[in-house]
């Protein structure tokens, strides 16, 4: 900081001028005397992409997830000297040449596995609920956004529990884990698929320790809607008072 406590120097102009003081004796950090100066200092622009670095981007873009595409181009660059790029820098930049940040090689959405097992969608996300090694999958954002799975983690799961991949689609499980021994031993262990409806979920109050056989007497017996229930359980909200949580099957 140019200057004093109580007048400071314009980065722009050189002029002097008075420094506001705000709330518990601390100074502003105001380092231009206008807004004239303040928004005649423009910020340094990053360099032009280089053709190395499309090319590289490109690449990277068709085969892996967005931020995965931002870490390994950004360890890239440093190795071999180019400049170290933001997130949304990546993110546009990919969405221009590409037209979409979706990756296409290795890796599914649950939309897709769906359509190539001939299965339902709310199947494949069930799969990621499993209390015993569940189906791991990348989301875009924290917690919101689209689901991906990549050929490897599919393929863990195929071998953890061939049993939920019975009775699927032969072609469409030969695109997915691209082994066809391992395809036709599923298959023939598990030639039908186990349909059957799972139980409901139990559902506990925490401040009474009650548990309840499903969501729905739980809802009866406290006189709360169920829609807003479950909304309670999933936030972390009050429901009549008490909190409650699902257990386990």
């Amino acid at each position: 900081m140019i200057g004093s406590k109580y007048t400071r120097t314009c980065v722009k102009c050189k002029k002097e001028f008075d420094v506001k003081v705000m709330r518990n004796g601390r100074p502003s950090k105001r380092k231009t005397c206008s807004h004239a100066c303040h928004h005649s200092i423009k910020a340094p622009r990053k360099p032009e992409w280089k053709k190395e670095e499309v090319e590289y981007l490109d690449q990277l873009a068709l085969a892996m997830p967005i931020v995965s595409v931002y870490r390994t181009y950004n360890r890239w660059a440093s190795e071999n000297g180019f400049e170290r790029r933001t997130l949304n820098s990546i993110q546009h930049k990919v969405y221009r040449e590409c037209g979409s940040t979706k990756p296409i090689l290795g890796y599914f959405t649950f939309r897709e596995i769906a359509d190539l097992l001939q299965i339902s969608t709310w199947t494949v996300a069930f799969w990621k609920q499993l209390k015993t090694k569940p189906l791991e999958v990348y989301q875009r954002h924290k917690n919101k956004g689209i689901n991906y799975i990549s050929r490897k983690n599919f393929r863990q799961f195929a071998l953890s529990h061939p049993e939920k991949l019975g009775g699927t689609n032969r072609r469409g499980l030969l695109v997915l884990l691209e082994d066809e021994k391992l395809v036709d031993d599923i298959l023939k262990a598990h030639p039908k698929r186990n349909t059957s409806l799972l139980p409901p979920k139990r559902v506990r109050c925490i401040e009474t320790n009650k548990i309840y056989p499903s969501i729905h007497e739980a809802s009866r017996a406290n006189f709360v809607a169920r829609p807003t229930l479950t909304r309670a359980i999933r936030r972390g909200w009050r429901a009549n008072g008490h909190h409650f949580e699902f257990l386990n099957w």
